[in-house]
């Protein structure tokens, strides 16, 4: 088939755009290079020939080849492209080196090599290129260091190092990057502490240090940054406390502190936080109260505090987070009532207070929470009876009610909840008979009643539900009904 780009490109024309999908031969590449700008992309583009830098190209300024199928190595060549001020060859599937005559291109302000299968260092010519704005070498497999020679780029606003192999540590001189805004070195292998002179870039509105092996304590510098919106520092091994200047972030919309080894009591200046939407401080070794100031967090919309040690009550002020979607407190040692100012929490979807120490009723007020997709108050100590407002929950796809000490009967409203998929009640001390409206849950795959005290006939209405796969009624005074055939194609559950 004739290649339907094939024309001749008339004199004159000092830049170009090509945004298409299709084939571009070589020999058509070939009459760019006296352009000033040449951007392609989302073409069938095979290699980047030694072409494109063997010719008469000095002119070219702004070079953008990204989101092709270009393949092979980034030719050394391309060194001499001296007059580029952008170099976008990302989204491609360039393998081997970045080439030490990169830093050649001492007029450049803009370098993406991004989302390829590029390998080995990072060169310290990198260190050159002293016009950069821009830099991201993201998504690729680089491994070494981060070269000291970063800290040379001082008009650098924005840095991505992120997704790639990188080892050793931070370098002290990242401080020197004072006109950064954006610094992402998230999911690669760095490791010792995060250098104290990360206080210096105050400039900075996003910053991620995520899925690396940093440990030590968060350098209390961190509070410098008063320009910060996104601060992640999970999924690393930091110890210690969580600084109390923190709470100078007042800009800070995200805070994600999950899945270290913190200690000590979450700090009270938190509440002064008052942009926070989310908020995850999940898997760490925190201890003490959830304290009060989490009121003022009245933009929230995530909170996580999970897998802790965190004691006391759950405070009743958090009926002022009104636009919190998602709470979870599981997994700690919370003691007490749930506040019936819980009830206040109307935009909540996924609610989450499993594995505490929490007693007395569920209150009726849960029935106000009727966007809730996923409730969890399983593994808690929670008596009474289950409130028939639990009905009022018809977005429910999630129950699980489990390992407490319920009594009464299942409410016959348990009938309105036709989106659930999921139904724990095990392990309480429920009474008389399974409802026949549990024959309406249509939706239902997994329904587990064992260890209560259930009396009465299996209701017919379980064989109506044709996708249940999960049936456990163990431990109870139940008895089967003939009429319940379509039990005979329910997996026990193991």
């Amino acid at each position: 088939m004739e290649n339907p780009f094939t024309f001749n490109i008339p004199l004159g024309i000092v830049g170009l755009d090509v945004i298409y999908d299709f084939t571009i031969d070589k020999k058509d590449l070939i009459q760019f290079l006296n352009f000033e700008e040449l951007d392609i992309f989302f073409m069938q583009l095979a290699i980047l020939d030694y072409s494109i830098t063997n010719r008469s190209s000095s002119n070219l300024n702004y070079l953008d080849l990204s989101s092709n199928s270009l393949t092979g190595i980034i030719p050394s060549q391309i060194g001499a492209l001296q007059n580029l001020n952008y170099l976008d060859l990302s989204s491609n599937s360039f393998t081997g080196i970045i080439p030490s005559q990169i830093g050649a291109l001492q007029n450049l302000n803009y370098l993406d090599l991004s989302s390829n299968s590029l390998t080995g260092i990072i060169p310290s010519q990198i260190g050159a290129l002293q016009n950069l704005n821009y830099l991201d070498l993201s998504s690729n497999s680089f491994t070494g260091i981060i070269p000291s020679q970063i800290g040379a780029l001082q008009n650098l606003n924005y840095l991505d190092l992120s997704s790639n192999s990188l080892t050793g540590i931070i370098p002290s001189q990242i401080g020197a990057l004072q006109n950064l805004t954006y610094l992402d070195l998230s999911s690669n292998s760095l490791t010792w502490i995060i250098p104290s002179q990360i206080g210096a870039l105050q400039n900075l509105n996003y910053l991620d240090l995520s899925l690396n092996s940093l440990t030590g304590i968060i350098p209390s510098q961190i509070g410098a940054l008063q320009n910060l919106n996104y601060l992640d520092l999970s999924s690393n091994g930091h110890t210690g406390i969580i600084p109390s200047q923190i709470g100078s972030l007042h800009n800070l919309i995200s805070l994600d502190l999950s899945y270290n080894s913190l200690t000590g009591i979450i700090p009270s200046q938190i509440g002064a936080l008052q942009n926070l939407t989310y908020l995850d401080l999940s898997y760490n070794n925190l201890t003490g109260i959830i304290p009060s100031q989490t009121e003022a967090l009245q933009s929230l919309v995530h909170l996580d505090l999970s897998s802790n040690s965190l004691t006391g009550i759950i405070p009743s002020q958090i009926g002022a987070l009104q636009s919190l979607v998602h709470l979870d407190l599981s997994s700690n040692s919370l003691t007490g009532i749930i506040p019936s100012q819980i009830g206040a929490l109307q935009n909540l979807i996924i609610f989450y207070l499993s594995s505490n120490s929490l007693t007395r009723i569920i209150p009726s007020q849960t029935e106000a929470l009727q966007s809730l997709v996923h409730l969890d108050l399983s593994s808690n100590s929670l008596t009474g009876i289950i409130p028939s407002q639990i009905g009022a929950l018809q977005s429910l796809v999630h129950l699980d009610l489990s390992s407490n000490s319920l009594t009464g009967i299942i409410p016959s409203q348990i009938g309105a909840l036709q989106n659930l998929i999921i139904f724990y009640l095990s392990s309480n001390s429920l009474t008389r008979i399974i409802p026949s409206q549990i024959g309406s849950l249509h939706s239902l795959i997994e329904l587990y009643l064992p260890y209560n005290s259930l009396t009465g006939i299996i209701p017919f209405q379980i064989g109506a539900l044709q996708n249940l796969t999960y049936l456990d009624l163990p431990c109870n005074y139940l008895t089967v009904e003939k009429r319940l055939h379509a039990a005979q194609k329910i997996a026990p559950a193991e």
